[in-house]
């Protein structure tokens, strides 16, 4: 069995890091658990405008006789998350507390090895589906979200790209040397 950790280098570039977990449940199945936590949640103690993370798992069907190693693949995918994004003077947004942002939808990826070996690769994932998140408007005084009355806490639907990843993976095998 193979398993892989890996970092979604799309997320890191946006203060974002990122750590992942595939593991190979069944020949050509595997299960990837990804997540995230805003870098700027653990900077910014005292003034927090900025805050994101989500949880992201994924069930993948892999092509070909080297599954998680190279090749392609389909999957389902679910995505969790909160966020307070203050990013305009005078307007911040900020997931309604106690309703998660989330998305579901179909994947598909492809992995490439960098090495001879095949612990080092890259990963490309794109994911198209539905998703739904409820959202305040406001702005953001003396550390704090406030919340702009005159404005309805607003749920927006999505169809669209739903997960999108290239990851930095390091792959190694669960048996031990025979």
């Amino acid at each position: 069995n193979v398993m892989a950790v890996k970092t979604n280098l799309f997320s890191n570039a946006l203060a974002i890091p990122s750590l992942g977990l595939e593991f190979q449940i069944a020949k050509g199945l595997s299960l990837d658990i990804s997540g995230a936590y805003g870098f700027y949640n653990i900077l910014n103690k005292t003034n927090k405008n900025m805050t994101a993370y989500f949880v992201s798992p994924e069930l993948r069907w892999w092509f070909g006789k080297h599954p998680m190693q190279k090749g392609s693949f389909i999957g389902l995918h679910g995505n969790l998350s909160e966020y307070t994004l203050d990013w305009r003077k005078g307007v911040a947004y900020q997931s309604v507390p106690g309703k998660m942002a989330w998305s579901a939808g179909f994947t598909y990826g492809a992995c490439a090895c960098l090495d001879k070996k095949a612990h080092w690769g890259l990963e490309f994932v794109i994911g198209l589906g539905y998703g739904q998140y409820h959202q305040n408007v406001g702005t953001y005084e003396n550390g704090k979200f406030q919340i702009n009355e005159s404005v309805a806490p607003k749920v927006n639907q999505y169809y669209g790209v739903t997960k999108l990843q290239l990851n930095l993976v390091y792959r190694f095998s669960l048996a031990g040397k025979k």
